[in-house]
């Protein structure tokens, strides 16, 4: 029985992987602390990102942790963009031509939200997250006349939920179920084309 749940388990994440293009952001959350480790956190996940990076760690958190809110805002922060984020704070009109080619010749702004639909619960050897994330991303190349840019915006709802158990002292497992609806919307064109399409 047991032998014939982890192939069909192997084979499962194996055709999935197959699916997935690596090129796509990840749908989960962008956690400071995360981050501050290079993703190294799988070890020390005992805290609600345990449904993130750990499921073992269910079986770890002896006191219920409840989440109902999150918001999680990310930007990057190069030179460039942080040129067109100050314009945009200072009010100028980015589909202006002459702005289009002062900001936008060779840019590239990417952001991202998690939240603010999220409800999560870890402990007692199980845990679930429901969620919603947002990425998306502006490239722009200079052109003949003006800026070309590409535009790829990704739209989740998501859930992820499983059950941790300890085997023995100091010595955990767990699984994980994830369901994913994503919804992907790409633009090419002119810079002003794309900005007034996403407008």
């Amino acid at each position: 029985m047991i032998p014939g749940m982890l192939v069909l388990l192997v084979m499962g994440a194996a055709a999935s992987s197959f699916a997935i293009d690596s090129s796509e952001p990840i749908s989960r959350p962008t956690l400071p602390l995360v981050q501050a480790m290079g993703e190294a956190y799988v070890a020390v996940a005992s805290d609600e990102s345990t449904v993130f990076y750990n499921p073992a760690g269910y079986a770890v958190i002896t006191d219920p942790i409840f989440s109902i809110a999150l918001l999680d805002i990310t930007l990057n922060i190069d030179d460039s963009a942080l040129d067109v984020y100050r314009a945009l704070i200072e009010g100028e009109d980015l589909s202006d031509p002459e702005n289009v080619n002062k900001y936008l010749n060779d840019t590239t702004i990417s952001y991202g939200v998690t939240g603010p639909i999220y409800l999560g619960h870890v402990g007692n050897n199980f845990g679930f997250s429901f969620y919603n994330t947002a990425r998306a991303m502006m490239d722009t190349t200079p052109g003949a006349l003006q800026p070309t840019a590409e535009y790829i915006a990704f739209t989740d709802l998501a859930f992820t939920g499983g059950f941790g158990y300890r085997i023995v002292d100091h010595l955990y497992a767990g699984f994980n179920v994830k369901v994913i609806l994503r919804l992907k919307s790409q633009l090419e064109g002119t810079a002003m084309e794309v900005i007034d399409t996403i407008e």
